[in-house]
């Protein structure tokens, strides 16, 4: 799947269940960046201007979180993930957010070592969970998600599904996030394509009621190339998201439909 820089999904209900993607980052202006394939040669000259002066501002201000985002940004617009991954390990050390640390993650895979990109994750979960604050915070799924994704890309598929299972026994997620995690574990392991179709169809009859089952569902039916399938799942989902989720659903559903085009 195409690489792409966007902005993250704000909605926890839909961590889940987002469109699988190699790279999420969120651009500046709310929009996400474009990638390098589709900028013209002078675009493409106007972000190397760009990052160069940001360089040039970061060599009097090494620490400016701002500045540390925004050469980060130039470099994955270009697809450059060798200049970027400096930055943005630097920008994890000053801010080690969620949003950044997923973005570091995800550019190690990106650059083709996801393995790298476990460890990223690893640390930020030991961090939440084991951290030296009593009041250390549970794991937000879409770190967990992002967490069983590098190990699968890291050919650690079995270990994954492994961590899935055990989130729901932890309290980090509820059993509906748990069986989709699952879901989504088999979704991107070659040669059990059966398996999580199995996995979504027995989250939407065991939660018929609950629209994050068929949002996923759709997505993968998307993927898996069962257009009509696909479809009617995102209808059901559409009939059950409450109002306030409503355009975030919609957001999923064209993601889904885009990425086959990239």
């Amino acid at each position: 799947m195409a690489v792409r820089v966007g902005s993250f999904i704000a909605a926890c209900a839909l961590a889940i269940v987002f469109v699988p993607t190699d790279l999420m980052f969120a651009g500046g202006g709310g929009g996400g960046a474009r990638r390098a394939k589709g900028l013209s040669e002078s675009a493409k000259e106007e972000v190397v201007k760009q990052a160069s002066a940001v360089e040039d501002a970061l060599a009097l201000a090494p620490g400016d979180v701002d500045k540390l985002k925004q050469a980060a940004q130039s470099y994955l617009v270009l697809d450059d993930y060798p200049k970027a991954l400096p930055f943005l390990e630097r920008l994890v050390a000053a801010d080690p957010s969620e949003e950044n640390v997923s973005a570091l993650a995800e550019t190690w895979i990106a650059d083709g070592q996801p393995s790298r990109a476990v460890e990223v994750f690893r640390t930020m979960i030991d961090v939440d969970v084991l951290g030296k604050d009593a009041r250390a915070s549970t794991p937000s799924s879409s770190l967990l998600r992002g967490y069983l994704d590098a190990l699968g890309k890291a050919g650690r598929n079995g270990l994954a599904l492994d961590y899935a299972k055990t989130f729901a026994k932890k309290g980090w997620v509820d059993e509906i996030d748990a069986q989709l995690l699952e879901a989504r574990v088999y979704s991107s392991w070659k040669g059990h394509g059966k398996d999580a179709e199995a996995a979504y169809e027995r989250v939407v009859n065991e939660n018929p009621g609950d629209f994050r089952g068929y949002l996923a569902q759709g997505v993968f039916f998307r993927t898996a190339g069962k257009p009509d399938a696909a479809e009617n799942a995102f209808r059901k989902a559409k009939s059950l998201a409450p109002a306030d989720t409503a355009a975030v659903v919609n957001q999923v559903i064209a993601a889904s439909k885009s990425s086959e085009r990239l």
